[in-house]
C-alpha cells in the first residue's frame, strides 16, 4: 500500500478529532484491502445528518478545506440552511418545472425512482388530471 500523503493523514485526523462519522472509500480503501492497482485518492463518504455535517464543516475548516456552505448560509441570513436544503430546493424546483419522476431520480442521483417518489412525492400534485376518454382512442 502506498503511504498516505501528509494532507490525507491530516484530514483523517481532523475528521476523527471532530467526531465525524465517515468511511474511507475509493482508491485508499481498495489498497487497504490489498488491491495493488488502485489509485491513491482519499475518498470519504459521510453520514448526512445535520449534526454530522456540522462536524464535517468544522473538521474541513480546521484543515483549511471548508466547503463554505455554513458561513455562506450565515451571511445570507439563513443559518439553518445546509447542503441538503439546497438539494431539496433543487428537487422542488424541478418538480414545479414539470420534471418527470424518472428525470428527477437521475438529477438527484437516487438508486431508484421509487426512492425519489418516497422522498419527494408529497411535492407532486395529487389530482389525476383531466378525465381520459379512452373509448375514443380504442374505438
Amino acid at each position: 500500500m502506498s503511504p498516505l500523503a501528509a494532507e490525507q493523514t491530516e484530514l483523517l485526523r481532523a475528521l476523527a478529532r471532530h467526531g465525524v462519522e465517515f468511511v474511507v472509500v475509493g482508491g485508499v480503501a481498495a489498497q487497504v484491502h490489498g488491491w495493488r492497482g488502485a489509485t491513491a485518492d482519499l475518498d470519504i463518504a459521510v453520514s448526512t445528518d445535520d449534526s454530522n455535517v456540522e462536524r464535517l464543516n468544522l473538521a474541513l475548516a480546521a484543515v483549511g478545506a471548508g466547503n463554505g456552505t455554513v458561513p455562506a448560509a450565515h451571511r445570507a441570513g439563513v443559518p439553518w440552511a445546509r447542503f441538503h436544503t439546497l438539494r431539496h430546493t433543487c428537487a422542488a424546483m424541478l418538480i414545479d418545472a414539470g420534471a418527470s419522476p424518472l428525470r428527477l431520480q437521475r438529477w438527484m442521483g437516487h438508486h431508484s425512482a421509487a426512492f425519489t417518489l418516497d422522498t419527494y412525492g408529497h411535492l407532486l400534485g395529487d389530482d389525476l388530471g383531466p378525465h381520459l376518454e379512452l373509448c375514443l382512442e380504442i374505438g
